[in-house]
């Protein structure tokens, strides 16, 4: 529901509101969240262009299996490996965040 929201708020131009969705659908630990927020913030749609946010997310993505992440992280290893290195460290930073998040459901 909430993940379908952020996308129509996308097609709409919306791009503010669907990072703020998309955001909160990740922090529940939706793999697709974490995908589209790890887009947003790679190319500053939304939210404040961050290389290093970006890579965490998808990162946390293709921890979750979420293929599509997973090829832009093979591609970030050979691209911007020490932006991984770091976005990696910040991944389980956000881990963490999202399972206290899950717990207080």
């Amino acid at each position: 529901q909430l993940l379908n929201k952020a996308f129509a708020a996308r097609n709409d131009k919306d791009l503010n509101k669907a990072a703020e969705l998309f955001t909160q659908a990740a922090y529940m630990g939706s793999e697709k969240a974490m995908g589209a927020l790890g887009r947003c913030y790679c190319i500053g749609e939304g939210v404040e262009k961050s290389l290093e946010q970006g890579l965490a997310w998808l990162h946390l993505a293709a921890e979750f299996n979420f293929e599509p992440a997973q090829i832009k992280i093979a591609q970030a290893k050979n691209k911007t490996p020490e932006a991984l290195e770091k976005a990696i460290q910040l991944a389980d930073a956000l881990a963490i965040q999202i399972k206290l998040k899950q717990t207080e459901q």
